[in-house]
């Protein structure tokens, strides 16, 4: 019976995982977002954008969006199950959400 049964992870399909490698500078912040199935993506802002959407700054407009993608994450039922960077400046920040099928 026991070799006959199989692990539960794998009779629910696994786990959808999406990446998001985050870089930010002084000028621009650039998001690149890995899901299954699907060609990688490649988000651009740049300073002015950055500064429209927070409050005349960059780094308010880098923390605004952030918030926008991890709340559109969260709406298709993801959560952040891991985080990793490096304490360099310019090395990105790596996001890891999972979503159980």
């Amino acid at each position: 019976m026991a070799l006959a049964s199989q692990p539960v992870l794998a009779q629910t399909g696994g786990a959808d995982i999406v990446v998001v490698k985050v870089r930010e500078t002084y000028s621009y912040m650039e998001l690149n977002i890995a899901r299954a199935g699907s060609k990688p993506e490649k988000r651009v802002l740049k300073s002015k954008e950055l500064k429209e959407l927070g409050d005349g700054s960059e780094t308010s407009g880098i923390a605004e969006a952030t918030r926008r993608l991890l709340a559109d994450l969260a709406q298709q039922g993801y959560s952040l199950t891991s985080s990793y960077g490096s304490s360099s400046e310019f090395s990105p920040t790596t996001l890891v959400f999972t979503k159980r099928q």
